[in-house]
């Protein structure tokens, strides 16, 4: 709750900096909303900025927990509201994150008030099929 409010109170400070969460200015306004969900865990992934993969790598690490999460019936958000107030040196210093590290991901994690149902999706849009390929004495494939 404490970072939720802190992150609220960082965003609304500086909203001309970040037009793009000005969409939820109500939202942000309101004591009630938590921009964790009053999750009770939550996971503040950061990568070593230094090697180059690292933000491919801690997006995999996310994926994986969001994955393996559903196993014990736990949900899972990814928290863009985080990403600011968790850069800021007071943040860092406090958790003790090297400064050259950065956020990648926050997850809120935990079991929900109700059972969600299952989402449909629409069937994927084919646009290349390997059959599709016709192989003759001039073509090649590299």
């Amino acid at each position: 709750k404490r970072l939720s409010d802190e992150s609220k109170k960082h965003v609304l400070k500086n909203l001309e900096m970040y037009p793009y969460f000005q969409q939820y200015a109500s939202k942000l306004y309101n004591e009630q909303f938590d921009i964790f969900f009053s999750a009770p865990c939550l996971l503040l992934i950061y990568g070593d900025s230094n090697p180059q993969w690292n933000v491919y790598d801690c997006t995999l690490v996310a994926g994986n927990i969001m994955q393996d999460a559903m196993k014990y019936n736990l949900h899972t958000r990814w928290i863009g509201f985080a990403e600011h107030i968790c850069e800021t040196d007071e943040i860092k210093s406090k958790y003790k994150i090297p400064r050259h590290y950065k956020l990648v991901c926050a997850l809120s994690v935990g079991y929900p008030k109700e059972q969600l149902l299952p989402l449909s999706r629409k069937p994927a849009k084919v646009i290349f099929r390997i059959n599709d390929l016709r192989l003759n004495s001039s073509s090649h494939i590299v």
